[in-house]
């Protein structure tokens, strides 16, 4: 999954860093700064289209793409253009979480960034890794928390 990760990043940095002009470039960093302002400090920086797609990089994980797809909505050639690539990238993603074992992501982190820690909710429960699929976490995650940043380790507890 890490290799689709790394190829779809890499076509869809290669199609915004040949849209977004130079002159463009104080606009997709406002823009962007607008929809993450934790990264500012980090855009500020950019110097290059490229270097602020690394920084959106940062809040992707290889089951989460959400922030990839709010840069590319940034100009309506490039959403149009990267349709098929996210579209193409989430479909693996479903795939994946619909067939990976949690027994083979034991004590991994499937997130990039690092979260502010204000609030921390442990999930125990009760199942055996090798009867359940990454997405049975992702569907409980997605019930208890719609649309909030979530960082998942699944970890075993031996009893």
């Amino acid at each position: 999954m890490r290799g689709n990760f790394g190829t779809f990043y890499f076509k869809v940095t290669r199609l915004v860093s040949h849209t977004i002009k130079m002159s463009q470039l104080e606009d997709f960093i406002e823009f962007l700064d607008d929809c993450y302002p934790e990264l500012g400090p980090n855009l500020t920086s950019a110097a290059t289209v490229k270097d602020v797609m690394k920084v959106i990089k940062t809040k992707c994980n290889v089951i989460n793409i959400t922030p990839v797809e709010v840069a590319v909505s940034f100009n309506s050639k490039i959403e149009t253009e990267a349709k098929s690539l996210i579209s193409d990238y989430n479909a693996a993603v479903n795939k994946f979480c619909h067939t990976f074992r949690l027994q083979f992501l034991l004590d991994k982190k499937l997130s990039e960034s690092d979260f502010l820690i204000c609030e921390t909710i442990e999930f125990v429960l009760d199942w055996d890794p090798a009867e359940h699929l990454l997405n049975d976490i992702c569907r409980l995650m997605e019930k208890a928390f719609q649309g909030l940043s979530r960082r998942i380790i699944v970890k075993s507890m031996h009893k």
